[in-house]
């Protein structure tokens, strides 16, 4: 697969790995060698895990099923947005809500609330109309907008919770890792040197902790399920 070089992990610093202190025994398959302290993640081992993921995703978006991006720590977070916009999937990447995947048929009537404000509320906003209603009121409104946009924004138009979740960062990640678990859903990590990588389907061993590292990994996973999307879209209009 095109897409997965050598030459592009190494130059995007995929690579890199945690120190020696944080290091975890199960991914020791993923580590190369120990340069000043820190383990050095082995590119053929990622770039044999990025191609499958990517296989797998591509074959799942033709299928029809739908992704949950997840990242939410700083230096992922932009790139989690990006990535799912690009294939027309879900992010979650500023909070993530606890029962957001297990209490999802609760959390659902927020999704709904923020798409009105998204439909009336800037509406109104925009025809200076919420003048005509008690300052309180509206203040007490837009503090609500601004906090479901925190944390529902990636989510609105979810009707289910999606078949796979896409992680960066298990061990930032770990309440979305354990609610996915819980309700059997496949999941795609994209771990470094001190992941727990035994709950993650798809591991892919890279760093966590770059934003050019988090952004490469991204782009070719979104890239495999908008593909695979035009693929089922293409043959379902012959």
């Amino acid at each position: 697969m095109s897409l997965v070089s050598l030459e592009s992990l190494i130059k995007n610093k995929v690579y890199l790995g945690h120190s020696k202190s944080k290091w975890h025994p199960r991914i020791a398959f993923f580590t190369r060698a120990v340069v000043r302290s820190h383990y050095l993640i082995d590119l053929v081992q990622t770039a044999k895990l990025l191609s499958t993921a990517y296989t797998y995703l591509f074959k799942m978006a033709k299928r029809g099923h739908k992704f949950l991006f997840v990242g939410t720590k700083a230096v992922a977070s932009p790139w989690t947005k990006r990535a799912a916009v690009c294939c027309g999937s879900f992010y979650v990447n500023q909070v993530w809500r606890s029962g957001l995947l297990t209490n999802w048929t609760f959390l659902r009537g927020r999704v709904r609330l923020l798409s009105w404000f998204n439909r009336v509320f800037l509406w109104l906003q925009k025809r200076d109309s919420l003048k005509a209603l008690p300052k309180g009121l509206v203040l007490s409104l837009e503090r609500r907008y601004t906090k479901l946009s925190l944390e529902m924004s990636g989510l609105v138009g979810l009707h289910s919770v999606p078949n796979i979740i896409i992680i960066v960062d298990p061990e930032h990640e770990k309440q979305a890792i354990l609610e996915s678990i819980k309700l059997r859903r496949i999941l795609v990590g994209i771990t470094d040197s001190a992941s727990h990588v035994n709950s993650i389907h798809m591991p892919v061993p890279a760093n966590d902790d770059s934003s050019l590292s988090v952004k490469t990994v991204l782009q070719i996973l979104s890239t495999a399920i908008l593909r695979g999307k035009l693929v089922r879209y293409y043959v379902g209009s012959l």
